[in-house]
């Protein structure tokens, strides 16, 4: 995944307002009303849109940092080490804390 799919996801996810603007107008100027199972369709219709937009923008942005589940080999073994050391350095801390006491 590239940058411009990135920048793709960050555009769509954009587009909620855009359809929240669409259905405020539409509600209100409509020759004919929406009905209450209308409205709570597409409010949860875009609701739902809104949750796979977020997810789509989440997954480019952890593809293009290569992070979590696209992270290589060794950015992955890196990313222990360093947190096997800040561990390592809480559990040192604790024990001096309590040694003091």
């Amino acid at each position: 995944m590239n940058k411009y799919n990135l920048e793709d996801a960050i555009y769509v996810a954009q587009q909620t307002t855009r359809d929240l603007e669409l259905f405020y107008e539409y509600s209100g100027d409509a020759d004919y009303p929406m009905t209450e199972d209308e409205l709570a369709n597409t409010i949860l219709g875009i609701v739902m849109l809104s949750k796979m937009r977020d997810w789509k923008l989440w997954d480019s942005y952890i593809r293009h940092e290569k992070l979590d589940k696209y992270a290589p080999p060794e950015k992955l073994a890196y990313r222990e080490a360093l947190l096997n050391g800040f561990k390592k350095a809480f559990d040192d801390a604790k024990k001096a804390k309590k040694k003091k006491k």
